[in-house]
């Protein structure tokens, strides 16, 4: 893809990037002087999110901690490619998650792979079945949500708009903008796309007003009813 320049024109292997990553523990400074290493990996900018997570962005790489380890990470995506890279530099660990199907969750086999290392607990990936439901039930969850408010969120994010709709025993989620998708009950209340890796719980709060809560790559985004 000439569009994307550099991006589309650089193609590596997990092998490749391995060597790479261990290459920048040398002190051979071949590729790069210990000042630039030390600018690369310092929490220079510190990220806003929407819990307690210490979240810090460096010259191109994003340092924070997962399963109580300080980890550098950086991920991407292009057309038709997934693509996440995490350096547990205490523990010298590296985990690299290549994909060619952009609808995989990377990020969570990343963090599943680096909690089987550390000894943390983590979820074994597993078939999801659907079961029916009376339409009385789906009718309940129709409307307009948006997601509730967030220093996370992305300003263009805030203004979406997913809207769900029944149509007999079928119960359908369609973001502004975009397709319209179905989802599939597991019970009365969670629900899984099959289009992409995301779990939805749709709920009623403690004040009574009815929510959208997805499931997504380790977070869990919330919407409120409109």
């Amino acid at each position: 893809m000439s569009i994307a320049l550099g991006a589309g024109a650089l193609y590596s292997t997990v092998e490749d990037l391995y060597k790479w990553s261990r290459s920048l523990d040398t002190d051979t400074n071949t590729i790069l002087g210990q000042a630039s290493k030390d600018a690369m990996f310092a929490p220079t900018v510190k990220v806003p999110t929407d819990d307690d997570r210490e979240i810090y962005y460096g010259y191109g790489l994003r340092v924070d901690t997962e399963h109580n380890q300080d980890r550098i990470v950086h991920n991407g995506s292009i057309d038709g490619f997934l693509t996440h890279f995490a350096r547990y530099s205490r523990e010298r660990v590296i985990i690299i998650v290549l994909s060619n199907l952009q609808t995989a969750s990377i990020s969570k086999i990343e963090q599943d792979l680096a909690a089987i290392v550390f000894s943390e607990a983590y979820e074994v990936p597993k078939q999801r079945k659907a079961i029916k439901l009376e339409p009385a039930i789906l009718k309940k969850y129709v409307g307009r949500y948006k997601y509730a408010p967030s220093p996370f969120l992305p300003p263009e994010d805030s203004e979406l708009v997913f809207t769900v709709t029944t149509d007999s025993q079928r119960i359908f989620i369609q973001v502004t903008g975009g397709e319209r998708d179905e989802i599939f009950p597991e019970s009365p209340t969670e629900f899984f796309l099959k289009v992409v890796e995301a779990q939805l719980t749709l709920v009623k709060n403690k004040e009574g007003k009815s929510q959208v809560i997805i499931h997504q790559h380790g977070r869990d985004w919330i919407l409120n009813k409109i």
